[in-house]
């Protein structure tokens, strides 16, 4: 599990980055924010083991 939630992490931050690149591409930017939402519920089914 930990390295599931490791990719989804990294995943995570390419698709900030992405929003953070795509200032002025509306589509780019859209799409990392779709990407953001499935990555929430994938964090959400996937908890943490501490």
């Amino acid at each position: 599990m930990d390295e599931i939630r490791n990719e989804i992490m990294n995943i995570e931050k390419s698709a900030e980055k992405l929003k953070t690149l795509a200032k002025d591409n509306n589509a780019i930017r859209k799409n990392a924010e779709i990407i953001l939402t499935f990555l929430y519920i994938l964090k959400f089914i996937t908890p943490a083991t501490d």
